[in-house]
């Protein structure tokens, strides 16, 4: 199968919490992240093709911020195997160099070792 990514996808020691900035409500936890976008698991089904504007809690400050703030993209939205639970991918839309940068260091610091 032909694979759209341009950087593999990293998991996280952590599972973070992504808000919806306008209600500060988590909309779900970080699977896996890039500098391309990210991957959500959630308790409710989230619309495909729709803009949101989130907030990604980080663990510990990084550049002394304790959240980042981007726009992004849901792509698909699927239920994950059995589970109650679904599975969203995101794609960056809009999002700052030092946000990007910060992301990096996220997955420097932070990615489950394989």
């Amino acid at each position: 199968m032909f694979e759209k990514r341009k950087h593999k996808r990293r998991n996280l020691l952590y599972y973070l919490s992504v808000n919806e900035k306008s209600t500060g409500k988590t909309i779900g936890r970080l699977v896996d992240i890039t500098t391309d976008g990210l991957k959500l698991i959630s308790e409710k089904s989230i619309k495909d093709t729709k803009d949101f504007k989130l907030l990604l809690i980080l663990p510990e400050l990084i550049d002394n911020k304790s959240e980042i703030y981007f726009e992004a993209k849901s792509i698909k939205c699927e239920r994950n195997g059995l589970s109650d639970f679904y599975l969203t991918g995101f794609k960056f839309l809009d999002i700052g160099e030092e946000e990007l940068h910060i992301v990096s260091k996220l997955i420097n610091e932070f990615e489950f070792p394989e």
